[in-house]
């Protein structure tokens, strides 16, 4: 699924612990949400187990061509000019528009065309993860609409315009 959600574009690691892939979506999330962004998230993740306030942390992403980038990640101020070149190249690589062939017909709101058994899409990016997700669930579950859930995890019907943010939870 992260893969998908990144496009192939990077290498996904092999999680060591839940708190490690919990980073590596975050850090990501954080470098492809688009400035103006209502949804944000997941305020739980910049706290550590003794409720101290993280706001920035390091994160190491590892290219296709297995070149390393070592990122500095910054929820509040993820623009900064004084991050390291290798944040923008991070970003341009997300977020570079070009066609993809893939074996997938659904990503976001990008409608694919078809060829030899792939699906190619036209000035495709990577997509900020809780849309990535929610059309994808909607995708595959064949369904028109989300159930929200306040922070209780009680169902709620959504009227918009509030803020809204989401959070990891385990569910199981």
């Amino acid at each position: 699924m992260i893969s998908k959600w990144l496009l192939n574009r990077i290498n996904v690691p092999h999680f060591k612990d839940r708190m490690s892939m919990i980073k590596f979506i975050t850090g990501l999330s954080v470098l492809t949400e688009p400035v103006s962004s209502n949804l944000f998230g997941p305020i739980e993740f910049f706290y550590n187990e003794h409720k101290d306030v993280f706001n920035t942390f390091n994160l190491s992403v590892v290219l296709l061509d297995d070149t390393n980038l070592d990122i500095v990640v910054d929820k509040f101020n993820s623009w900064d000019d004084n991050f390291p070149e290798t944040n923008r190249k991070l970003k341009d690589i997300l977020q570079e528009e070009k066609q993809e062939k893939l074996n997938f017909d659904s990503y976001s709101h990008y409608i694919p065309s078809e060829e030899d058994g792939l699906f190619v899409y036209e000035d495709i990016y990577v997509d900020n993860f809780i849309t990535f997700l929610s059309l994808n669930f909607l995708s595959l579950n064949k369904k028109t609409s989300l159930d929200w859930y306040n922070s209780k995890n009680k169902k709620v019907d959504y009227e918009g315009g509030n803020e809204e943010f989401w959070v990891f939870q385990r569910t199981s």
